[in-house]
């Protein structure tokens, strides 16, 4: 993986674009590249099959557009296109077995959190800099 991750995300909600942008913020990385939907996905598809972005971690939801099976079928694509990707399964499906790492959106209990995701990927620490202290 690249000393610093160039990090994709694919979800039709705004909110999630926006989370992790701020763990990432507060991890020093940034997202290269964001889908909110299957043609924006195409898009960033196409940048990887042009070579002008090579992503060592996707940040997938289950669903784009139509259904579950949205970002499993995303997450095939670029394995086939980057094999040595991660894919975090960022999602409330708890039956997503497509990622590396399943982060679910709607557990309060949840192991595992899209901050410690990253940071297993990154090995960057996540910091509380802009937290009111």
């Amino acid at each position: 993986m690249a000393i610093t991750p160039v990090i994709i995300q694919v979800d039709e909600d705004e909110n999630y674009h926006t989370v992790a942008d701020l763990i990432c913020y507060n991890m020093g990385l940034s997202i290269s590249a964001k889908g909110r939907s299957i043609s924006e996905a195409k898009d960033i598809i196409a940048s990887i099959e042009a070579k002008r972005l090579i992503p060592d971690i996707a940040i997938i939801s289950s669903m784009l557009e139509f259904n579950l099976e949205d970002g499993m079928k995303l997450a095939k694509k670029l394995r086939e296109l980057v094999p040595g990707i991660k894919i975090i399964a960022y999602t409330s499906d708890d039956e997503a077995k497509w990622g590396d790492i399943l982060v679910k959106k709607t557990s309060k209990d949840n192991d595992e959190t899209l901050i410690i995701a990253l940071e297993k990927l990154t090995h960057q620490e996540f910091n509380f800099s802009n937290a009111i202290k």
